[in-house]
């Protein structure tokens, strides 16, 4: 799990979710690419701060999946792949850029294989739902998971912390800010965590399995040049070790030898002999820099953003998952980009308020000398045969946008805005030594949104909207069939309306909304047959997804606060052009045939799902006891439209006990993670050889001991 540096070993504080006050915090979002209350935007968002993610343990922007109802993680290794209410993508290839985009301090992070972000510096989460495609542009067609990072400040302080864990966990970070100048600050967080034992172990080997270790560094440096013109230059670096790519058929499945793979769930059978890498692991490394400047005028705001990113790594696995050899890989990924955004915001008197921009990205991502090898690669089924190959796709974006909001009723407001994009692709694939043909392809498209909100009084709005996205299109860097011709864009049409409420003097926030989607051209990626490819992703299907979420917080009485949220989403495929191969429950048994899967549910979109935690403090002579219980319930969804490998239903629990001095500048914390040992998968991906299945973690428990100088 990238960056998966726990919560508990730094915690942030937030006023929003200070249990300490007798009334819920307002909260100001961005969702809009402006400052504005949380409550009147006409767009439903949940918002995670850095305090709740303390105090929820949440380490990375995976555990968002038990703070936010519809929101799940396909994650393996050093990625992750989100789907928001049924929308996501199957495709973990590098150039192929996630349906929920992912942006940190506004830039956007375009790459399955290092979108999981660390949260130890983190100022809030603003999670977005529906299609974003105005302002956010390109793939957030189910939505933006944004983060937000804390801005340096000019009193110097210090926050650290270090922790222990079983399976012989190690983790610290340490964040620390100052005035450099008068009109310069800068901050730095580090954070670092090393388990040493694994979960289980590998049968074949006898060596350990999902032991793991990473690093993250990030920096800010802020220059307040004047009252009007703000610079913010910002760089960060990651590693992760992880081996979760070690998979392994579900409990009792039968191997290509004939074995059954073993009860416990993190045992796994498999074997490396490319370049005697043995174990299968991922690795990953990402590091990128940005340059944003505010500029203030009495005609609205001017905003540039340049960042550049660069990542690698190398997923090693035993796609057989036995000691036969029959195949295995080794692929190190590439991926470079750079984007540009110009933007501007007009003053809020206006009386229309506009904001407009300009964006330019640039993306080149693939794998760089690939291997293949195993048996099955030799006529006879006697020789260890290893091949090579090499593919990447560039990408080359330009869009305009603009959107708009004004009065036009007594506490009524229309919003419009379009954006439209140009973007041309191209791949280089070459498979044993030889050239693949592959065309030039694109888009000329517009995106849109609509929509009305009114408010009834300050603490009550309601909102109409319908909003258009479109996720680009692509090649298949693992498409070895002779012409690669790329798969399409797919498109979603999304209607909403929703309430929004605080209640009792702001003790009770209370937001729901109801979504229909028409969503057509689904890229779906699928098993080739009677190909050489790997995988193959094909434009499939029609859906209709259809449901409505809930969240609310509650302050029932001070120092005490409640969270919770639900979500009933139903995705149905309506209707598939192609014919979809199946995926065989074990190498030996043979896969039903192709089929056209019409009336299934739409993949990893569980029916229900919710969540609550609820915090507590209790201030004494000696000190400030906190106790944060929280738990999530997931509905049982299914990996494949054909509905043969699903998830059950399961249920999270978290508790977390800690205790101050009353100064709070040093506590203790103690955490169990996963109190009931729930079962239940991190991924599983069809194959040719049965389902690539890999599981979550276990019960964790540890303590932390933090402490914060200055300030």
């Amino acid at each position: 799990m990238a960056n998966a540096v726990t919560g508990e070993a730094l915690g942030v504080d937030a006023s929003s979710v200070d249990t300490r006050n007798d009334a819920l915090a307002e909260i100001v979002v961005t969702a809009q690419r402006k400052a504005e209350r949380l409550q009147e935007v006409p767009i439903s968002v949940n918002v995670v701060s850095g305090s709740q993610l303390a105090a929820r343990g949440a380490g990375s922007s995976i555990d968002l999946v038990s703070l936010v109802p519809a929101l799940q993680f396909t994650t393996s290794g050093g990625g992750g792949t989100p789907f928001l209410r049924g929308v996501g993508t199957t495709n973990g290839d590098p150039n192929v850029e996630p349906s929920v985009a992912t942006y940190i301090d506004g830039v956007y992070i375009a790459n399955n294989y290092v979108n999981v972000t660390a949260l130890g510096d983190v100022e809030r989460i603003e999670v977005l739902k529906g299609p974003q495609g105005t302002l956010f542009g390109r793939n957030a067609t189910g939505g933006v998971i944004q983060v937000i990072t804390r801005d340096p400040t000019p009193v110097p302080a210090i926050e650290a912390s270090v922790g222990y864990g079983n399976y012989d966990r190690i983790f610290g970070a340490v964040y620390a800010t100052t005035a450099i100048t008068d009109r310069l600050s800068g901050n730095v967080s580090v954070q670092a965590s090393n388990q040493r034992e694994g979960w289980g172990r590998n049968v074949v080997s006898g060596g350990e399995t999902y032991k793991a270790k990473d690093l993250s560094i990030r920096g800010k440096l802020l220059w307040d040049l004047s009252d009007d013109l703000v610079v913010r230059l910002a760089g960060d670096y990651a590693y992760v070790k992880s081996g979760t790519g070690d998979f392994r058929l579900p409990s009792g499945g039968i191997g290509f030898d004939g074995v059954a793979f073993p009860s416990n769930r993190y045992d796994t059978r498999g074997d490396v002999l490319i370049e005697g890498l043995g174990e299968p692991f991922v690795q990953t490394e990402q590091y990128g820099g940005s340059l944003r400047i505010d500029y203030t005028t009495d005609f609205g705001q001017f905003v540039n953003i340049t960042a550049y990113r660069e990542s690698s790594g190398v997923a090693v696995a035993d796609p057989d998952m036995t000691p036969i050899h029959v195949q295995e890989i080794k692929w190190p990924v590439r991926q470079h980009n750079l984007s540009q955004e110009l933007q501007y915001i007009s003053p809020t008197s206006w009386p229309v308020s506009v904001t407009a921009g300009i964006y330019y990205f640039d993306n080149k991502a693939g794998y760089a000398n690939a291997l293949i090898g195993g048996l099955a690669l030799s006529p006879n089924f006697d020789q260890f045969v290893t091949v090579g190959f090499t593919s990447s796709q560039r990408s080359r974006s330009l869009a305009g946008y603009m959107q708009g909001d004004a009065t036009i009723l007594p506490k009524t407001k229309l919003t419009l805005g379009i954006r439209y994009t140009h973007e041309r692709d191209k791949a280089d694939v070459s498979f044993l030594g030889f050239p693949i043909p592959t065309p030039k392809i694109g888009y000329d498209k517009p995106t849109w949104r609509m929509a009305i909100d009114h408010a009834f009084t300050r603490d009550i709005h309601a909102y109409l909207s319908y909003n258009r996205g479109v996720k680009a299109g692509g090649f298949d860097l693992v498409d070895f069939s002779g012409v690669s011709t790329g798969f399409d864009p797919e498109t979603l049409d999304a209607y909403e309306a929703g309430i929004k409420t605080e209640l009792f003097g702001n003790r009770l926030r209370f937001n729901a909304a109801y979504f229909y989607y028409k969503y057509r051209d689904i890229q779906l990626q699928v098993l080739p047959v009677g190909s050489v490819s790997i995988a193959q992703t094909i434009n499939a299907a029609r859906a209709r997804i259809h449901g409505f979420d809930v969240d609310f917080a509650f302050v029932p009485f001070r120092n005490f606060r409640i969270n919770g949220g639900f979500a009933y989403v139903d995705g149905k495929y309506l209707k598939f052009d192609n014919l979809v191969p199946s995926c065989p429950i074990s190498p030996l048994i043979p896969a039903p045939a192709p089929g056209f899967p019409n009336g299934n549910p739409t993949v990893r979109t569980p029916k229900y799902s919710a969540n609550l935690s609820a915090s507590y403090e209790i201030e004494s002579s000696v000190g400030t006891f906190s106790m944060t219980a929280s738990g999530s319930y997931n509905g049982a969804y299914s990996f494949s439209p054909d509905n043969r490998f699903r998830q059950d239903d399961y249920v999270l629990m978290n508790l977390s006990l800690g205790w101050a001095p009353l100064e709070r500048d040093f506590g203790v914390t103690a955490f169990v993670r996963n109190v009931t040992n729930a079962r239940y998968y991190s991924a599983q991906v069809p194959s040719s050889f049965g389902p690539f299945t890999s599981y979550a973690a276990p019960r964790t428990y540890g303590v932390s001991v933090r402490a914060k100088f200055g300030g």
